[in-house]
């Protein structure tokens, strides 16, 4: 896929989270703690 191409899942997704009345800013808030939340579990995996 080129860089400049959109993934037609992702936009999908994106779609059906405004369709249900989702702000960006929820996205943005959602996939932030997603991502603090897999870096702890990164973290408990490599540490023990």
């Amino acid at each position: 896929m080129r860089k400049d191409e959109l993934d037609k899942e992702w936009v999908t997704l994106m779609l059906e989270a405004k369709e249900i009345g989702l702000t960006i800013e929820e996205i943005r808030d959602y996939f932030a703690e997603k991502s603090k939340n897999s870096e702890l579990e990164t973290k408990k995996t490599v540490h023990g």
